[in-house]
């Protein structure tokens, strides 16, 4: 603002703005203070470990445990896993993931509720009518499918063990990953990365033992930051899923059950068809015969007829020669 020969428009001016500073300032330090509340989860996760194992069927189970420490009373957590990815060619791949229980470290049912949207499973763990603090335990369940990854020379596990979503640093993270085989493997392979998505910060360690392998974290997780481990074994030992399967888990029946019901419904209608709504079928017509069939000029005897016909001789053609033979009068026929 210029203040030329108005200088005293001018003071007036900032005695009037510079109050309406002090306002929009306050305003918005209270709104991102409010924001920052709304996006804060009062948690701390004090230790994430996840127990893998990988059955021969190409399927994994993990068992999840997770101790969290409340800062103030909460109805519980969120916890979010992907189901779906996009590979470097761009085509999505679909990890069917079907949660089977939530426990505390007591072995208690937790009340949770598991919804999908767009990428992600989401588990919400907590009774809506009560509160938890302080130090509580997650014991989260879940099997996983069509997640390896099968190379030419050996096959892989590439697992996000903590995931990047949590809006709470997690102290200390840890992962063993096992194949539940009769065989071993010869050949082992191990890596480990930690921090935000695409990072390839290392800062973690691991160790194989036969058919599996220990990983765990040398620092603490930020909020945002992941823990994420390989593990590699000979390939053979594992057998790949099916084409069949693969097209079961595309098409995904569960969750479009809805679009049997046209098929369904068309096949009962052709079967409903075939047996009531069919027009009957019309033999040929049949010449009327007013004579018998005649053979060198001689009339053939209805027996002759009925064994010509098919081929042997029935009860009914010899019943239908003698009234026959009474009707030409050679015998008589009473009752």
């Amino acid at each position: 603002m210029k203040c030329g020969l108005w200088i005293a428009d001018c003071g007036l001016a900032k005695k009037l703005f510079g109050p309406v500073w002090l306002v929009l300032l306050s305003l918005s330090l209270n709104l991102i203070l409010l924001v920052c509340q709304a996006f804060a989860q009062h948690f701390t996760i004090n230790r994430y470990h996840s127990d893998i194992t990988i059955h021969r069927d190409s399927s994994f189970v993990v068992k999840e445990t997770i101790e969290v420490t409340f800062d103030r009373p909460r109805h519980g957590i969120y916890r979010q896993i992907p189901f779906k990815y996009r590979e470097e060619l761009g085509h999505i791949i679909e990890t069917p993931t079907r949660v089977l229980s939530v426990k505390d470290g007591s072995g208690k049912e937790w009340k949770y509720k598991v919804s999908k949207k767009d990428p992600m499973i989401h588990i919400r763990i907590g009774d809506p009518k009560r509160f938890v603090k302080d130090r509580q335990t997650y014991v989260i369940i879940y099997k996983v499918e069509n997640a390896l990854l099968f190379f030419d020379d050996h096959d892989e596990l590439y697992w996000n063990v903590t995931g990047n979503d949590w809006k709470a640093p997690i102290e200390e993270a840890s992962a063993t990953v096992s194949l539940a085989l009769k065989h071993s493997s010869k050949n082992l392979w191990a890596t480990c990365y930690t921090g935000s998505f695409g990072s390839k910060e290392s800062q973690c360690g691991y160790d194989t033992y036969e058919n599996g392998a220990k990983f765990s974290t040398t620092r603490k997780l930020k909020i945002g930051e992941g823990f994420t481990i390989a593990f590699g074994w000979d390939k053979g030992l594992i057998l790949p899923p099916s084409s069949w399967r693969r097209f079961l888990w595309a098409i995904d029946l569960r969750e479009n059950w809805v679009f049997l019901f046209p098929p369904l419904a068309f096949i009962y209608m052709i079967f409903h068809w075939r047996r009531r709504g069919r027009d009957p079928r019309v033999r040929e017509s049949i010449t009327v015969m007013y004579e018998p069939p005649k053979f060198n000029n001689q009339s053939l005897t209805p027996g002759e007829v009925g064994a010509l016909v098919d081929e042997k001789l029935d009860p009914r053609d010899i019943t239908s020669t003698i009234l026959g033979l009474a009707v030409k009068g050679y015998i008589r026929i009473e009752e």
